[in-house]
């Protein structure tokens, strides 16, 4: 991917993934660092696979196949969260994602 640095994206780490079912699901809007990288780009979930890895289809064309759900973070926007759910969130919107957890919805 060529994108701009994208926009804030919070998730869970895949060590958070509900028993019940996979953390994405197909179709599904997603940021995720391609190649493993550190910067996250825009993308879709285009495939669950059994092992536990997602296929992602970037908004630039390019795709990947088997990533690993800790390099993918789900795209949120406001009225998406609960209180005490965790996140992941640039501090002060800008640089490196922090862990934390939602106090209070306003």
């Amino acid at each position: 991917p060529d994108s701009a640095e994208a926009h804030s994206p919070t998730s869970a780490s895949s060590q958070d993934t509900n028993r019940a079912g996979p953390l994405f699901s197909v179709g599904q809007a997603i940021e995720a660092r391609h190649g493993g990288k550190k910067k996250f780009y825009p993308g879709t979930i285009s495939g669950v696979n059994d092992d536990g890895t997602f296929d992602v289809k970037y908004e630039d064309g390019d795709s990947e196949k088997s990533v690993s759900g800790d390099l993918i973070s789900a795209v949120a926007c406001a009225g998406d969260f609960k209180e005490g759910q965790k996140v992941k969130a640039p501090f002060q919107g800008k640089g490196d994602l922090y862990a934390g957890k939602i106090v209070k919805d306003n």
